[in-house]
């Protein structure tokens, strides 16, 4: 099932690439026009990479379900997915609705993801050194979460792309951010 949504997801991927071409090449847009198709053109990217790791997380769960291995909640990825999808939805409602707001919601809820992140990895590497016996399912969890951290940051870059469209000012988002918070 997950090589199936692979495949409909590269699918995508393509048909927008070469829409996107096809309008440059025979409507020559201008300005907000050209700005809309290459913002589509550029986050397709991303989304498709986000569908990359979500297929490579469900082969994680598939792998450890095959072991005949029970999750122990080494650390809860429920809620670290959730705060994933979260962001998701957002920067989508963002892209629909050129909302800088949610643009700015995902840039500050990839914070948290990240710091989510961060605490997992070091409490399951934690966990394994003590308990040799979580090795095998603890190196899928910390698979599993950095590709969640990953997704978030997939994630920012569209909530930045999507700055651009509405401002038609590039900038990192979330490296400015976090200087703000620093100073």
């Amino acid at each position: 099932r997950e090589i199936a949504a692979e495949d409909e997801i590269d699918r995508l991927d393509s048909l927008v690439e070469q829409t996107c071409l096809r309008l440059i090449a025979l409507q020559q847009p201008v300005a907000s026009d050209l700005r809309e198709i290459g913002t589509a053109y550029k986050i397709v990217t991303d989304l498709e990479r986000v569908g990359d790791y979500a297929v490579d997380i469900a082969k994680i769960g598939r792998r450890i379900h095959r072991r005949g291995l029970t999750y122990k909640p080494v650390v809860d990825l429920p809620r670290m997915a959730g705060l994933v999808r979260a962001m998701l939805k957002d920067v989508l409602t963002a892209y629909v609705n050129h909302d800088l707001q949610l643009v700015d919601r995902v840039v500050a809820a990839d914070d948290v993801v990240d710091d989510v992140y961060h605490q997992y990895r070091d409490y399951t590497i934690e966990a394994m050194r003590q308990d040799t016996s979580l090795v095998y399912l603890g190196t899928f969890v910390v698979l599993a979460t950095k590709y969640l951290e990953r997704v978030g940051d997939h994630i920012v870059n569209v909530a930045e792309r999507l700055h651009y469209l509405v401002t038609g000012e590039l900038v990192p988002l979330a490296k400015v951010r976090k200087r703000a918070m620093t100073h």
